[in-house]
């Protein structure tokens, strides 16, 4: 999250090369003093589901109205 905040376009690249399940996992640091040692551990803080159907938006209902023989996109459907 903390990369993806001040890029603005991660995300979408990630999405465009279909690669999304790489960030499904989202990691925190935790950062302990003792005795003037710093020391720096990796947890688990989310995970995200992530699908098929967020690769493609949902085609909007007024253009499946407009045109019968468009089908809505795999995951979207009713």
């Amino acid at each position: 999250r903390v990369e993806m905040a001040f890029e603005g376009q991660h995300f979408w690249d990630l999405r465009r090369w279909k690669n999304l399940d790489e960030t499904k996992n989202i990691y925190a640091v935790r950062i302990t003093h003792h005795d003037g040692v710093l020391s720096y551990e990796k947890t688990l803080l989310s995970e995200r589901s992530v699908s098929n159907k967020l690769y493609f938006y949902p085609i909007a209902n007024v253009e499946l109205f407009k045109n019968k023989k468009l089908v809505q996109n795999s995951g979207w459907d009713k």
